[in-house]
C-alpha cells in the first residue's frame, strides 16, 4: 500500500522546490495534496493492518493514477498563474473542507478553482458511487443477514 501513495506524496514535496513563490493558492493546493498523501503513508505505516499483498497488476496503475492526478493538479495550478483570481474565491472554504476531512478532494477543488481538479473530483465521485453500490450488492449476495435497508452512499436516500 505504501507504493500506492508515496510517489504522489513525493510529487507534492517536489512541487515546493520546483515552483517556489507561486502564490497563496498554489501553496495551499500543493500543501493539501502533500498532506493528503503523507497522511495516507502515515496510516499505512502506523495505523492500518493489512491481511495480504496487492498484486503488482493493480499496484502500478493505481499508483500511477495517484501520481498523474497529483502532478496534473499541481501543473494545472501552475498554468493558471498570472490569470485574474476568480470572482468568487473558494480557497478558504476549500481549506476548511479539506481540514475537516469532509470531501477532501472537494476541498482541493475549491482551493484550486481550476478545471482539472473539478473534473477529477467529479469523475472520482461517480466512480466511488458506483463502487459503493456494487460493494453493497456484493455484501447482500454473500451475507443473508445483511440489512436490506442499508444505502450505498447517502443514508436513507441511495
Amino acid at each position: 500500500m505504501l507504493i500506492l501513495y508515496t510517489p504522489a506524496f513525493l510529487a507534492g514535496v517536489a512541487s515546493f522546490a520546483l515552483f517556489p513563490n507561486e502564490g497563496l493558492r498554489f501553496l495551499l493546493l500543493s500543501s493539501a495534496l502533500t498532506i493528503h498523501f503523507f497522511k495516507r503513508d502515515f496510516e499505512v505505516l502506523f495505523i492500518h493492518k493489512y491481511s495480504g499483498m496487492m498484486v503488482l497488476d493493480s499496484v502500478v496503475p493505481i499508483s500511477l493514477s495517484y501520481l498523474i492526478s497529483t502532478v496534473g493538479m499541481i501543473y494545472a495550478q501552475y498554468l493558471t498563474q498570472g490569470f485574474p483570481e476568480p470572482p468568487i474565491d473558494l480557497k478558504y472554504p476549500g481549506v476548511a473542507l479539506f481540514l475537516v476531512g469532509i470531501g477532501g478532494f472537494v476541498g482541493v477543488s475549491f482551493i484550486s478553482q481550476a478545471l482539472y481538479p473539478f473534473a477529477l473530483t467529479l469523475g472520482t465521485t461517480f466512480f466511488l458511487l458506483g463502487r459503493s453500490y456494487a460493494t453493497r450488492n456484493w455484501y447482500r449476495s454473500k451475507f443473508e443477514d445483511f440489512p436490506k435497508d442499508v444505502k450505498a452512499m447517502i443514508p436513507f436516500v441511495f
